[in-house]
């Protein structure tokens, strides 16, 4: 049984987390995105999701059923599961993954906790989250602006087939 994510997120009983593809609004362009669906929070948009083929961002197409949803481009896909309420796993083949921090709040900050582990304090979401690569190549660009206490987009890319799993809980 196949679902159009469009439509309906692709989620699991109990978890906070959710990827919709989105419509345009505002300045947001039509993608996916891992969202929240925790508390009463104004803005449940916690990462664009891009594909990427040689560090260039790639169509996919979003194929989804209740256990698992594959995004699927040309030269290849990731797969993402929620096995626990308070896990994501992804798994890649030909393809990396981009996570885009969708929403810049005020001490919302991005730090490595030790190698291919790092840690998210989204204030403006009242949440934590790790980051971990279990096997792959994982990049980070999470720069800090002292001055206006903001910081530019954190940003995740797990590249070179994720041939295991890579965790978001």
């Amino acid at each position: 049984m196949y679902f159009d994510v469009t439509q309906t997120p692709f989620s699991r009983y109990g978890s906070y987390f959710a990827y919709s593809h989105l419509p345009p609004s505002g300045s947001r362009s039509g993608k996916g995105f891992l969202r929240t669906i925790h508390g009463e929070i104004a803005r449940r948009e916690l990462f664009e999701v891009e594909l990427l083929s040689d560090n260039t961002p790639v169509s996919f197409t979003e194929i989804a059923t209740p256990t698992l949803l594959r995004l699927e481009a040309e030269v290849g896909y990731v797969e993402m599961c929620l096995p626990e309420p308070k896990v994501i796993r992804l798994r890649g083949v030909g393809v990396g993954i981009r996570l885009r921090q969708a929403y810049i709040g005020p001490n919302d900050a991005a730090f490595a906790v030790e190698d291919q582990r790092w840690q998210i304090n989204s204030h403006s979401h009242r949440t934590q989250y790790m980051l971990t690569s279990l096997r792959g190549r994982f990049v980070v660009d999470a720069p800090w602006n002292v001055d206006s206490n903001r910081k530019a987009p954190f940003i995740a890319k797990f590249l070179e087939a994720l041939k295991a799993l890579t965790q978001l809980s």
